[in-house]
């Protein structure tokens, strides 16, 4: 390593982590730890490290799902990069691309689902960080792992746990290899925790303590008694792509927050289609804590980037308003309105069964919609709005089938 010395500032257990000679590092936790941050700026200090040690070699910055740059660590290590003067002057950041002046350091940011086999061919990997790791499966360390293979080279691991039967907790956690040390961090672990994440922390201690401590405080999720999915269940109905096939209809489900307030719930956003072989596909969450204005712009956009045939939403609680929304961005978007008269357990049942079926696939990640997914057993104990926008647009696409086997009511 260089002889030049500079002052780097981590939360305290990831210091002592990054303090060892290992070949695997490893971090898992809730929101608000540090954890990504930390291991960007460390992956830029490592390629600075061994840069101007006269080392040729490749930071690959790896993902289970990484369909594009914004799904991946490219602009956590640029922040980290210009946040340090030796950093940015060491370094060029492009629009897809960040590599070291001298040519010998560059970045690679790599899906491991559907890149795990070229990754073997990937020259001198020096540092290989799996971030988000928790969904990683068994055959792709097997794949990556030994890719990672020149003299000195390390493998990081970050993610927030989810289940003890995954793949990256049995590996890293109850049987890790020699040369590893495995960490928690939480939001109490991090020097710099800041005030605005710690108002979203207690808001979601109040009022949503069931998924809180999965969140913030890095355990897994737990299976609800009496929830319609299971997290077996989730996982049989993830797919790579939609049907190929085509689709009858595409529909944007809505459950709509009615209020500009910071602190109202979600906005369920769901675009799902029926494909020409009668199954159903979900094709993207869009969900999210917006204004009216924002959802309702967001929803368009989702109808018209999708071709959809309408969108689908519930106005118990906006009456008009929902309409006037969207037909305020868009006069001829296709709109029903839906009143729901009935408990949300009613109305999800048949959707679970569709899912016991076999009959609907997530085509992509998923993951907020499915933790609302295994916590749903039809209590009032939080908000499942990315649930009911579900439930909205899948029961929508079954009643146009010409056989109504429900209604909305």
């Amino acid at each position: 390593m260089t002889n030049q010395t500079a002052k780097i500032e981590l939360p305290p257990k990831i210091a002592d982590l990054f303090g060892k000679s290992l070949r695997y590092r490893c971090c898992y936790g809730g929101r608000g730890s540090g954890k990504t941050r930390s291991f960007a700026k460390m992956a830029a200090v490592y390629g600075y490290a061994h840069g101007t040690n006269n080392r040729d070699g490749v930071i690959l910055c790896a993902r289970e799902h990484l369909n594009s740059l914004e799904d991946s660590s490219f602009r956590e290590i640029s922040g980290a990069i210009q946040s340090e003067p030796f950093l940015a002057a060491y370094y060029e950041i492009g629009e897809n691309f960040i590599r070291s002046y001298d040519g010998r350091i560059r970045f690679i940011f790599a899906g491991l689902r559907r890149n795990v086999d070229s990754i073997k061919s990937k020259a001198k990997v020096l540092v290989a960080w799996v971030d988000e790791a928790e969904n990683v499966t068994e055959n792709a360390w097997q794949k990556l792992l030994p890719s990672v293979r020149e003299e000195g080279s390390e493998i990081w691991v970050t993610w927030n746990p989810e289940s003890p039967d995954s793949a990256t907790h049995k590996r890293w956690r109850v049987n890790p290899p020699d040369s590893c040390e495995t960490v928690s961090v939480n939001w109490q672990d991090n020097p710099w925790f800041p005030d605005v994440l710690n108002k979203e922390r207690i808001n979601d201690q109040k009022k949503r303590p069931l998924i809180y401590p999965h969140i913030w405080e890095g355990d897994f999720i737990q299976q609800r008694k009496g929830a319609l999915w299971t997290q077996g269940l989730i996982d049989k109905s993830k797919v790579q792509r939609g049907y190929e096939g085509g689709y009858t209809r595409i529909v944007v489900g809505i459950d709509p927050a009615v209020t500009s307030n910071k602190d109202s719930d979600e906005t369920g956003i769901i675009v799902a289609a029926r494909g020409k072989n009668d199954n159903f596909y979900i094709l993207e969450d869009a969900s999210g804590r917006m204004s009216p204005d924002q959802w309702a712009s967001k929803a368009v956009d989702m109808y018209h980037r999708y071709e959809a045939d309408r969108i689908v939403a519930e106005v118990n609680n906006g009456g008009d308003l929902v309409q006037s929304l969207l037909k305020s961005i868009d006069t001829h978007v296709p709109f029903r309105a839906v009143r729901a008269s009935r408990g949300k357990l009613v109305r999800a049942e048949p959707v679970a069964a569709l899912y016991e079926q076999g009959r609907v696939f997530h085509v992509g990640d998923f993951t907020e919609l499915e933790k609302q997914l295994v916590f749903f057993n039809g209590d009032n104990q939080f908000s499942p709005d990315r649930l009911d926008a579900l439930v909205w647009a899948i029961t929508d696409l079954k009643q146009s089938s010409g056989q109504v086997h429900w209604r909305i009511s």
